[in-house]
This record gives structure tokens, sequence and C-alpha cells, in this order.
């Protein structure tokens, strides 16, 4: 069965004067009948300007767009994103709030007087959820049941590749829904960067690893850095690197590698968590 799938892109970067980028694509794409959706809703309260947190359905879709976009950056030299998740809450919200309220668009829409009407814009309601930013941009897509689809669909449309392949995001968060809307499967991928905020990212945002030695990555720019892992011992200071290897304690679980950062920036500390499974 053929049916028609929107794709729209939206990308919004403040400098020193703001910018913004909008294009629509339109992409055919056919996948087979399926039963109706039973809609996923729940009593959570839709047509506002953000504000619900709405419970993840599936988890690994929205890990797989985080890693198939880091994999691709990195395949194009680019660093990874790190996993925002007050980003994921307002790109989890949008995606819900289309297929609740039946429409298709970047800006916001509610039920008025039995028609669609503008709520408000995309910048205030993902700002409702990520307050203090200084970059974003967002990339929705409708109508496709895979993540591998979705990634598909954005990355042959210049204005979305743009997005993804762009080097002022330093954050990301992903949304799915899939719910009673006429495209029943929904996605929201947002990228953001915030003033003082230096990610830590452990092998391209995988949740686990078979490997005690990871690759790591840290935004900014500084000269010296330290690390450890979980409580242990800080490592002596040495000269910073944004990409570099680690190695995991020998046990299975969850850790955490931390790491500080000095130099004519100041000083920050941040960490990142990964399972190193037996």
């Amino acid at each position: 069965m053929l049916r028609l799938v929107f794709i729209l892109a939206l990308g919004f970067l403040f400098v020193a004067c703001p910018s913004v980028a909008i294009a629509t694509q339109v992409f055919e794409r056919s996948f087979e009948q399926q039963e109706p959706a039973v809609p996923v809703t729940g009593d959570y309260e839709f047509g506002s300007c953000g504000g619900p947190e709405i419970e993840v359905i599936n988890t690994d879709f929205e890990q797989a767009v985080v890693e198939q976009t880091n994999a691709i950056r990195m395949q194009h030299n680019l660093p990874p994103l790190k996993i925002q998740e007050d980003l994921a809450l307002a790109a989890r919200y949008h995606a819900a709030d289309m297929s609740a309220s039946d429409y298709f668009s970047h800006d916001t829409y509610g039920v008025e007087d039995g028609s669609l009407a503008m709520i408000c814009d995309t910048w205030k309601r993902i700002e409702t959820y990520y307050p203090n930013w200084q970059a974003l941009a967002e990339n929705i897509a409708a109508g496709q049941r895979t993540p591998e689809m979705a990634m598909d669909g954005w990355m042959n449309s210049p204005d979305h590749r743009h997005n993804i392949l762009s080097d002022g995001y330093t954050e990301i968060g992903v949304g799915y829904y899939e719910g009673s809307g006429e495209y029943r499967f929904y996605w929201d991928q947002n990228f953001g960067r915030r003033n003082g905020v230096y990610p830590v990212i452990l092998d391209g945002e995988k949740t686990a690893t078979q490997s005690q030695k990871v690759p790591v990555y840290i935004h900014g720019s500084f000269e010296q850095m330290r690390l450890r892992n979980n409580q242990d011992e800080w490592s002596g200071w040495m000269p910073f690197q944004n990409s570099f290897s680690w190695n995991l304690p020998r046990t299975a679980g969850l850790h955490t590698v931390m790491i500080e950062v000095r130099g004519e920036e100041g000083q920050a500390t941040s960490s990142d968590t990964i399972i190193l499974s037996p």
C-alpha cells in the first residue's frame, strides 16, 4: 500500500543574530497494511506548549536513532552527540502530540472550536523543557515504522542531513510515538547546545559494550584533564584531548567515567555511564 509520508526539517541557531532555515520534503513510502493502531496517549494533556512528560514506548527505537546519528557523524569526522533527557522529553511530547491531535508540523497545534489551531511555535515548545539553550534544530518524520527508515529519509533530504551533520550541536534528544494519528508512527529528533556544558560520550553513546577499552569523546577546548572510574582515585593530570580511549574496570556492570577538565575556559566536570557486559 502506497502512502505519502511528509518529513520536515527546521533549523534554528543563535549566534550573533538568529537564522532560520525551513524545508519541506514529501517522500512516497510503502509498507504493509497492519491492524489499526491502539492509541497509547494515556491521560496526558495535549494541545499545549509542552509540559507533560510522555513515557517511553520504545526505548530501543529511540536509542537506535541516537546511535545511528552518531555513527554517521563519526563517519564524517564529526563528534558524537550526548543524549540529553530534557531534549528527549521535548521530542517525545511533540511526537505524541502530533499523533493525539492528528497533525504534522514543527509548530504545536490543538483543537479549538472543532478545528486545529496553532498553540505555540517550535522553539517555545522545546524551551519549555530545555531552557538556556544556545543552539537548536529539529527533524520530524511520520509514517516510518523503523529507525532505519526514519534515518534514511532524513539523510536523503539536504536540510535534515544538514542538521544531522552540523558541528553546532553537542546534545540530542529523540522521541518516538505510535498512536492513532493518520501516519501512526511519529518521530522527532532535537539537537541542542548549551554554554558551559561539555558532554562526555562513551562509545558513540551506546548503552553497553563488551570491551573493557572504550572510545571516549569530550566536547570543549581545555588544557588538561584527569579521569576516574566510578568512585576510584583520580588519574594524574594529562594533556587535554577531545578523543581518546579509556579502560573500564574489569568487573561487569554499570560503570561511570568521570572527567575533570581545566584551562583558560575555567574548570568543569562531566561524566557518562555504560554497561560492561561479560
